[in-house]
């Protein structure tokens, strides 16, 4: 029997890939999380994007060819200069090199989140590596 196939990705879905410094408090978890949820650096002026807490972010660690990669996924939210409460899901991975960090994050929003989107998007996610 073939494996059923997972769902397209959909316009609000999103994937994006961000290299940044480490940050001076040494977090780097928090730091992946920025910038899994602020892509580039900046909120855009029409929404107001909200950080989850430290401790909403599930963290997990694994060695792949002698390179560690941090694994994490937590919500977070927008709420929109028209008001709306946008929720999202988001899994990321974060890897360092070289005194960069490189953050590989996808997200979906909640209201579309199903086991079959969250398939897709752990494996988007873990398909990023280091070369």
């Amino acid at each position: 029997m073939l494996p059923r196939p997972l769902p397209a990705l959909q316009t609000a879905d999103k994937l994006s890939v961000e290299v940044i410094s480490p940050p001076d408090d040494g977090d780097v978890v928090m730091a992946a999380v920025a910038a899994a949820v602020v892509p580039g650096g900046a909120a855009q002026q029409s929404s107001r994007l909200e950080l989850p807490a430290r401790r909403s972010v599930k963290v997990q660690a694994a060695q792949i060819d002698g390179q560690l990669y941090t694994y994490l996924q937590f919500p977070s939210e927008t709420t929109t200069r028209s008001g709306y409460q946008v929720e999202r899901r988001n899994i990321a991975v974060l890897a360092s090199r070289k005194g960069r960090l490189y953050v590989c994050a996808a997200s979906a929003r909640s209201d579309q989140f199903s086991k079959q989107k969250r398939e897709l998007l752990l494996r988007l996610v873990d398909s990023f590596r280091l070369v």
